[in-house]
């Protein structure tokens, strides 16, 4: 176990922005996990697991305690189902699967996150998300200190939430997929074709969460509200709504969380005032 000192989490992001962890550790295996836990319990501070980094909002003051970064990405195959650690990159995996003419998860791919946080989050895009394919989740409960397995139905999957957002004790270790066999050309011609989407709708070329806010309904898309809130380009330092996507805050370069922060204050309250809907982030304040 190697936990570092005053590690900058900036580069842990796909914000970019935010301050360092007073302590950070890399965990690629169990022994690891259970380590790091109890280590942070015998100094007493608390702790925050890390994946990707594509869904946080790291305060500029940083974390105080220990941030836990899950790194186990191993990946067993067994016909069309694959047991993964929840650290591996989306790409990888969809890739690896395309490799043995598996597919399903091509909508995912060009997201920057891990499957660990894809699951928690059931992330989705085009109509499809992650709790579609999902079988199985191990995860580690820090109450109960061991490992435990849960079916699909245990997650509670929903729009973009799991039970996972209510049970901040449980780390997710370990998922089992189902994967549909599939011409590798068919799954390089999905992938290619959401890629290129992407590009068209999306500020892929500066620093962002993704999508910031959720979408208060499945009618109505919160990028569209912003945009009818004038919003389109409004800026706070070094943080922008995006004139591609309004409901991508972007780091044109040298913005702060607190930018970010403030200007997804302003759109909460220009889009309640003028809407009356309440807008509710995607992303997680880290820190705070």
């Amino acid at each position: 176990m190697n936990i570092q000192k005053d590690v900058p989490l900036a580069p842990h992001t796909t914000f970019k922005t935010g301050g360092t962890a007073e302590y950070f550790c890399e965990v690629s295996t169990k022994e690891e996990l259970v380590e790091c836990i109890d280590w942070s319990k015998k100094e007493k501070i608390k702790k925050f697991c890390l994946g990707g980094g594509s869904n946080i909002l790291v305060n500029d003051t940083g974390y105080k305690g220990l941030v836990i970064k899950i790194k186990n990405s191993d990946i067993f195959w067994e016909e069309n189902f694959s047991v993964s650690g929840a650290g591996i990159p989306l790409a990888q995996i969809i890739t690896e699967a395309k490799a043995r003419g598996l597919g399903g998860m091509e909508w995912a791919f060009g997201i920057p996150a891990t499957l660990g946080g894809a699951v928690r989050n059931n992330a989705g895009a085009y109509g499809q998300n992650m709790a579609e394919q999902v079988v199985e989740v191990e995860i580690f409960d820090l109450k109960k200190e061991r490992f435990v397995s849960l079916k699909k139905d245990d997650c509670r999957f929903s729009y973009h939430r799991s039970i996972f957002h209510e049970k901040p004790d449980w780390i997710i270790w370990e998922i089992k997929l189902e994967w549909m066999l599939t011409d590798k050309k068919i799954i390089q011609d999905k992938i290619n074709d959401y890629l290129a989407r992407r590009k068209e709708k999306q500020p892929l070329e500066y620093p962002s969460a993704g999508s910031f806010f959720r979408n208060p309904d499945e009618k109505t898309p919160a990028g569209l509200l912003i945009e009818k809130a004038g919003l389109k380009g409004k800026g706070i330092g070094g943080a922008r709504v995006s004139k591609k996507h309004a409901n991508f805050i972007i780091n044109t370069g040298n913005a702060t969380t607190e930018d970010i922060a403030i200007l997804a204050s302003i759109i909460k309250q220009k889009v309640r005032t003028k809407f009356g809907v309440q807008l509710h982030e995607e992303v997680e304040y880290v820190g705070f």
